[in-house]
């Protein structure tokens, strides 16, 4: 029987939470998106997904949320095939599309929190203290509980942004998902809203999975970087990424990054 091996980053490098194994992934019949992509997540891992657009990314991730389903390979999350994992709340997502969101929808910061309670009830079923009381918590830890009766249309692109990472807290979730989250966030509120997913991974100990196209902040923050180009290319530290992308072109396109790397 295997120790635990958690190293000062917080991974346990024994327990795969994720494990992706051949999978390939297309629309009808047109050319695969994803081909033959082998991946394994530990616990406590805070990985970034990069690549050129339409790489695949985003697709792998709705492919292990279950919003997609793929056409060859397998998937376990928690050691259960996809196909057999019910326990959805212990993963959270928060989707790109939330800059789509419709600012003049009358709906508050909390009643959006209490939205990611809903997932986890039958039809008809009524708030529950309990939902009061996640919700409240989930806000706090975000810093925006005393935001909670304002308008979500009121606040800005990185309020927004972390009232959406409460709506993914509130169920109480193992490893959280974020599709490219900062895009259109000025550079303060990035960096505030990096300085929040650091204590939720080290703090919290939330295995964080992140697409971005932003790799020079990337190398900054993740502690693994995994490169997909429709087959997978790479899974690696950031220092080794930066190495190997300064000698070779590895999306076969111009990308800057940065010769320096700082991680906490």
């Amino acid at each position: 029987m295997h120790k635990s091996i958690i190293n000062s980053t917080g991974v346990d490098h024994t327990k795969n939470i994720i494990e992706i194994e051949n999978v390939s992934f297309g629309y009808d019949n047109q050319e695969d998106v994803l081909t033959n992509i082998n991946l394994q997540i530990h616990k406590g891992d805070y990985i970034g997904f990069v690549g050129p657009n339409g790489s695949g990314k985003t697709t792998l991730i709705k492919i292990i949320i279950g919003l997609l389903k793929f056409k060859e390979g397998s998937i376990k999350i928690f050691g259960k095939d996809l196909d057999n994992f019910k326990e959805w709340h212990r993963l959270g997502y928060v989707s790109q599309r939330i800059n789509e969101f419709d600012k003049n929808f009358p709906v508050t910061v909390a009643e959006v929190v209490l939205m990611g309670r809903y997932s986890n009830r039958k039809f008809g079923q009524r708030i529950t203290e309990e939902d009061k009381i996640l919700t409240r918590e989930a806000l706090e830890k975000v810093g925006m509980w005393d935001y909670q009766e304002r308008l979500i249309g009121d606040l800005s692109g990185g309020q927004m942004q972390r009232v959406f990472i409460a709506r993914a807290l509130v169920s109480d979730p193992e490893i959280i998902f974020l599709d490219e989250p900062t895009t259109g966030i000025d550079e303060r509120s990035q960096k505030e809203f990096y300085e929040l997913l650091q204590k939720l991974n080290k703090e919290m100990g939330i295995t964080l999975i992140i697409v971005s196209h932003d790799i020079e902040k990337l190398t900054q923050e993740v502690m693994h970087i995994v490169c997909i180009n429709r087959s997978l290319t790479c899974h690696t530290t950031p220092e080794e990424f930066i190495r190997e992308s300064q000698s070779t072109n590895m999306f076969g396109q111009d990308v800057k990054i940065i010769t320096h790397h700082k991680h906490n």
